[in-house]
């Protein structure tokens, strides 16, 4: 992708390369001003890669978000030695753990970045950059906020909310924790102000993937007629809807590919800018810091087809083999794809309309491309179908936490968790715990902030 190193060779510090080591965190490592960053269209759309450079982060999508994603629910297990993630494992983190801390610092990087793009290209004179760069710039920068801050809201609850770029003496870094319905208000807004989005490349924000997040912020929302209704664009006989299932299953995962008639959203990694993916899930070039729990080893045997293919015997162990380059890194992770999408209409559709049997077909085109037989959904069984078809389907694609917590079902996958003692997490398990180096750096934050339980 190279973003971040064509961001750096036009010096683009501050939020849109700074580490952030102090704040919500909102301090940069340097100061520039917004203005000085951002003179033109080529340099905004420059600024632009550099918010997708920031979500390469392997704490918002790479290996250690996957890892730290798929331990906390029922379908990856902790088999390696790293104590914080043995925490998140057992449902169980304190408020300094490091992957916590850090997914949190990430994800707000992202999210200044969006902020200075948006703040700055508003600023530029009409004789700087055209009316339709403006618009494409503003809306991908918003798409990109409202994914980060739906991110956010579904793992701590309510956030602060920042729209501005740091000032030079950093006078509003301090920010308050606003409300989850607060987070959504606003991520409605972005996504709104992203509606004017053009192109259909799958490495950048376009109609499509902005259709997906609208679906999963209205079904999240229990806003099941609004779900359905940007859902139905990923119908397989809407003609306007360009995806196709991929025929064979394992095709899905191609280190340094260019995506596939499945991909709506990706995140592109060359050599230059590696993901640390196959590292953590390989057993034999890697370390094998995680594999696949028992549960799912079951559900792909018994349930899984093709999709059982993407696990393997490693030595004496089982190790998922959806990321495998383990030499450069360029495992290509989905945001969206298709498959989450007819998973998710199916759903919008019996929660909307009851209509079981246009979900039936939807779930069974997703089972019949990995060659398991069909189902019919009931209004006894179509939950439980669901949730183990999208547990199957998209195990260490980061899904499995937010869709049980969305399904009502969270109690009973983490209660039974052998690696949580339920009694010890049940008064905080929903949310992970605001980092305590957080509340500690923000004057607006006090300890009545920080989640119930920690």
């Amino acid at each position: 992708m190279k973003y971040l190193n064509i961001i750096l060779s036009f010096c683009l510090a501050v939020v849109l390369t700074g580490c952030l080591e102090d704040m919500v965190d909102t301090e940069p490592t340097t100061s520039f001003e917004a203005s000085e960053m951002i003179v033109d269209e080529s340099t905004a759309k420059l600024a632009v890669n550099g918010i997708y450079s920031s979500f390469q982060s392997d704490y918002v999508i790479g290996g250690y978000w996957q890892m730290s994603a798929g331990v906390y629910a029922d379908n990856i297990n902790h088999t390696g030695t790293y104590p914080d993630m043995a925490e998140l494992g057992g449902n169980a983190p304190i408020s300094s753990n490091i992957y916590v801390l850090r997914i949190w610092r990430d994800l707000y990087r992202t999210i200044f970045r969006a902020n200075t793009v948006i703040t700055s290209v508003n600023e530029l004179p009409e004789d700087k950059i055209t009316p339709e760069g403006k618009t494409q710039i503003l809306a991908e920068a918003k798409f990109m906020r409202a994914l980060c801050y739906f991110r956010l809201v579904n793992l701590f609850g309510g956030v602060p909310i920042v729209l501005e770029p740091i000032e030079d003496d950093y006078s509003n870094m301090a920010s308050p924790r606003k409300s989850e319905a607060e987070v959504y208000t606003q991520i409605k807004s972005d996504i709104a102000g992203a509606s004017e989005l053009s192109g259909s490349d799958v490495f950048k924000a376009t109609p499509a993937a902005l259709k997906a997040l609208k679906a999963k912020v209205h079904l999240y929302l229990k806003e099941y007629d609004e779900a359905l209704a940007e859902a139905q664009f990923f119908d397989p006989d809407n003609a306007a809807n360009p995806f196709s299932l991929v025929g064979d299953y394992t095709a899905l995962w191609n280190p340094g590919g260019d995506g596939n008639t499945e991909a709506i959203f990706m995140i592109k990694y060359s050599k230059d800018d590696q993901n640390s993916l196959a590292w953590f899930f390989d057993n034999i070039a890697g370390r094998y810091e995680v594999g696949p729990s028992a549960k799912l080893l079951s559900l792909l045997a018994s349930d899984g087809g093709d999709r059982s293919k993407l696990v393997e015997q490693q030595g004496r162990d089982v190790a998922i083999i959806k990321y495998t380059d383990t030499g450069t890194g360029t495992d290509q992770p989905y945001v969206y794809r298709y498959a989450d999408m007819l998973l998710l209409l199916a759903e919008a559709a019996i929660e909307s309309a009851d209509d079981y049997n246009y979900a039936t077909g939807l779930v069974n085109r997703v089972r019949q491309r990995s060659n398991v037989g069909t189902v019919t959904l009931t209004a006894d069984n179509w939950k439980e179908i669901l949730m183990k078809e999208r547990s199957v389907e998209l195990f260490a694609e980061g899904n499995r936490w937010i869709d049980i917590r969305r399904a009502g079902i969270a109690e009973d996958v983490i209660s039974n968790k052998p690696a949580t003692d339920w009694d010890a997490v049940k008064d905080s398990y929903m949310y992970w715990p605001i980092p305590q180096d957080e509340i500690d750096a923000n004057s607006e934050l006090t300890q009545a902030d920080q989640n119930p339980g920690y």
